[in-house]
């Protein structure tokens, strides 16, 4: 649940553990929250995911404003993200329009930093357990991938010669579409308002060796 205290308001974080369809105990999927909206990360925001993602539990974190994340996130943004460099007293153009305070002079403070140093330093796939962040705001659908991204091969036609010729069309590659792409790494999915359809359909399935057939979540 959320929680209060150091500047944090009651629902700024929150973490739902969800369970295999066929019940399996080792099989979870933790789902973590984060209110990004004005621009930072508090201290107590940034323990509360810290103290689930040590867990070690496979998990999403679903935040409204993206992350700036080095390396993947494009520079040229029209908006200003969580984490930007832009984000100060000197970048902040709608303050009036907004009717709002405009954005300090020191820009975010510390634990907005040090919070995205650790989520992909120390949290992020391969080093720890966080798959992807799930955001949104810029009413537009991208992909900022920290690692490698590769094409899964196309589908793959075999016949059987015969009396009754048959034939059949598998996937090159077992539980992957054909043609699309792979990410290897943490991404960070963008996506459309929901006012004008914008949405993202989420399966994560255990795709470790040796473990049998994958249980989908």
């Amino acid at each position: 649940g959320g929680g209060a205290g150091n500047g944090a308001r009651l629902g700024d974080f929150a973490a739902l553990e969800l369970q295999a369809r066929d019940g399996s105990p080792e099989q979870r999927l933790l789902v973590l929250t984060l209110d990004t909206s004005m621009l930072e990360v508090s201290s107590a925001q940034a323990a509360f995911i810290w103290e689930q993602l040590a867990r070690g539990v496979p998990s999403i974190l679903v935040v409204h404003v993206p992350f700036m994340l080095p390396g993947a996130t494009p520079q040229d943004n029209k908006h200003v993200l969580c984490g930007d460099p832009r984000y100060g007293f000197e970048g902040d153009t709608g303050w009036q329009v907004e009717r709002r305070e405009r954005w300090p002079r020191g820009g975010a403070p510390a634990a907005t930093q040090r919070f995205l140093e650790d989520l992909v330093r120390r949290f992020a796939v391969p080093h720890g357990p966080l798959m992807g962040v799930l955001s949104g705001h810029e009413h537009a659908h991208r992909a900022d991938v920290l690692g490698k991204t590769w094409t899964t091969p196309p589908l793959r036609v075999t016949c059987q010669r015969g009396d009754q010729p048959r034939c059949e069309r598998r996937a090159a590659s077992d539980g992957l579409n054909p043609n699309q792409p792979v990410h290897e790494g943490l991404v960070q999915y963008v996506t459309h308002a929901a006012c004008d359809g914008g949405h993202r359909l989420v399966e994560v399935r255990d795709a470790r060796p040796l473990r049998g057939p994958a249980s989908p979540l």
